[in-house]
């Protein structure tokens, strides 16, 4: 990680106002800890074909798969929220939040979200078949 690169990313620019900018540095922090993750997980997989791993310690390193999936969502969900913010979208944050594949992760981010009522099928159209 570069601690200066990203201090110096958060800078106000011309065409960006601080808070996106920051979202955009924690967005690139993120995905170079996703990168870093998916190298361990590469040399778990060694590991684990060459016998290494098994039993508890194997079902342990899944926690690897997981680690990288919610760092590569986490840094997807800034920079959707950043680029909403600054496209001026009328809910930057739903569009965000949509981005998002993790569905737990979405509902932790937005537990209000996860409370509002969802449409009924029968509310949800017709069906047409041609």
């Amino acid at each position: 990680m570069n601690f200066a690169a990203t201090a110096a990313a958060v800078q106000p620019t011309e065409n960006r106002a601080p808070s996106t900018e920051l979202l955009l540095a924690v967005a690139q922090e993120l995905s170079d800890l996703g990168r870093t993750g998916a190298m361990l997980q590469d040399l778990i997989a060694g590991k684990v074909r060459s016998g290494a791993l098994s039993g508890m310690a194997l079902l342990d390193a899944q926690a690897a798969d997981l680690l990288v999936q919610h760092l590569t969502e986490l840094a997807k969900f800034l920079r959707a929220y950043a680029d909403g913010m600054q496209s001026s979208a009328s809910d930057p944050l739903g569009l965000a939040l949509d981005s998002i594949l993790l569905s737990a992760l979405s509902r932790r981010l937005a537990p209000h979200r996860a409370e509002e009522p969802e449409i009924a099928v029968s509310d949800a159209g017709d069906l047409e078949m041609f």
